[in-house]
């Protein structure tokens, strides 16, 4: 009996130290092969406007070079996320450098403002005649019109930075101002004037 366990629990421990040596080789990383020249990348990241896009070609640089010997040390030194920089390595393996040049939407949710809201609202916003007065009339117009109910920050925030407007808010005025002395600067300015 006491062969029989020892048996066991040897057997066991076979069985957990393969597991572990199976395991540990199946969790190395990856390696990545770039397989554009340096030269190229050079190229590419002085061509590109975006910086996104220059993140992510500097990534390739340094991994051509090897110029980090751990992916975290890469990561930190982009000011990315090491999640990020797997996903950038996993899409750059899956899709070549085209696709992995690609910058979609961070996370594929659709717009909180739809596409025919968006054209409508920019017709509306610069019509000289009958625009909107107040950023919360845009929100009462969006609502009657396409029946939904945008929130007063997100709609202003859109109007803001894709459509470029702003408040027209009239100039202050001091409160103890002379409303006869302005009228009497005006009648002699324009007789001083010579033509």
């Amino acid at each position: 009996m006491n062969k029989e366990i020892l048996t066991l629990i040897l057997y066991q421990l076979l069985l957990i130290v393969v597991y572990f040596i199976y395991f540990s080789a199946m969790a190395g990383k990856k390696t990545i092969e770039v397989s554009e020249s340096i030269e190229e990348l050079r190229f590419k990241l002085k061509s590109a406007k975006d910086f996104q896009l220059q993140k992510r070609i500097q990534c390739l640089i340094f991994l051509k070079e090897g110029r980090f010997k751990k992916r975290t040390k890469l990561a930190d030194y982009l000011c990315i996320g090491y999640s990020t920089l797997k996903r950038w390595l996993a899409d750059y393996r899956g899709k070549g450098l085209e696709g992995y040049l690609q910058l979609g939407s961070a996370n594929g949710r659709p717009p909180v403002i739809p596409e025919e809201v968006q054209n409508a609202l920019k017709v509306k916003a610069h019509d000289g005649v009958n625009s909107f007065r107040s950023y919360k009339e845009a929100c009462s117009w969006v609502q009657e019109e396409f029946g939904l109910t945008i929130h007063y920050q997100t709609l202003r925030g859109h109007m803001v930075r894709k459509l470029g407007t702003k408040l027209k808010v009239p100039r202050k005025s001091h409160y103890k101002k002379d409303e006869q002395a302005i009228e009497a600067f005006l009648k002699t300015a324009g007789d001083d004037q010579v033509i």
